[in-house]
């Protein structure tokens, strides 16, 4: 009980290298998922449910640890309410994008200062169901492994790969370097975005919800673009912007020749 209370805070979190999903939903993917489930606790309401059982019981073949506690210790565990009937604790993977192998095809979703967990977590999310190859995260995000980040990813986080970056601007040159195109989302730019071949290897780049991308980083990008917009509109959410950058990506992709 005490390492879940402990994975309440970053730092807990981050001394541990776990973190916390929560929810049969959640909970039930990491298992699916084959993610590295350290420990389950669970209340008498999940086995309420049908799917709770089976989720006990792949729980018990895989050999995951699980142990039943009454709601009010769970409410000890986690600030969530109502309190979720389960929660669980998975190891992270958090590696330096320094260390990632990339490859001709490779595409990649590049995050500048996105603050807000819960846009972190669509982000991630819209990433890992358009196919983007991993997610590399410099300076000054919220932390991925954030619970409403956990929630809003919707089983992302600890599937597709989130890759550290400390210097991105070194990492921005390597890319140029080894023939990425780098695109950096801006309203400001001339380039609109169905205006361009998206040919891979191809990284994009968005940033924070109310400045965008930093200049240093906007500097080194191979080019910018922006989506089009209805007069009198300049911005959209940084998910959802993520999302139609994305998807015009996979549209390309689907395209013959």
């Amino acid at each position: 009980m005490s390492e879940f209370r402990a994975l309440v805070s970053l730092k807990g979190r981050q001394e541990r290298s776990l973190f916390v999903v929560e929810g049969l939903t959640l909970v039930g993917k990491a298992l699916n998922d084959g993610l590295p489930v350290e420990r389950i606790l669970y209340t008498s309401d999940l086995l309420k449910d049908s799917d709770g059982i089976t989720l006990l019981n792949q729980a018990y073949v895989e050999g995951v640890v699980h142990n039943q506690v009454s709601s009010g210790l769970m409410g000890t565990t986690t600030t969530t309410r109502p309190i979720p009937p389960v929660i669980a604790s998975v190891s992270m993977s958090y590696r330096s994008a320094d260390d990632y192998h990339l490859q001709a095809g490779s595409s990649l979703l590049i995050v500048d200062g996105i603050a807000n967990p819960d846009n972190l977590g669509m982000v991630f999310r819209t990433a890992d169901a358009a196919g983007i190859e991993g997610v590399i995260i410099i300076e000054k995000n919220a932390s991925p492994f954030h619970k409403n980040c956990v929630r809003a990813a919707r089983g992302a986080v600890g599937r597709i790969p989130l890759l550290r970056c400390d210097e991105p601007e070194i990492y921005l040159r390597s890319l140029d370097n080894t023939g990425f195109n780098v695109l950096g989302a801006t309203s400001s730019a001339r380039k609109e975005l169905y205006d361009l071949e998206l040919r891979t290897p191809l990284a994009f780049v968005v940033g924070n919800e109310n400045d965008g991308m930093r200049i240093s980083v906007r500097d080194l990008c191979t080019d910018l673009v922006r989506i089009p917009m209805a007069p009198g509109q300049s911005s959209l959410n940084v998910g959802i912007a993520t999302g139609i950058l994305l998807y015009e990506f996979v549209r390309h992709k689907m395209l013959p020749g």
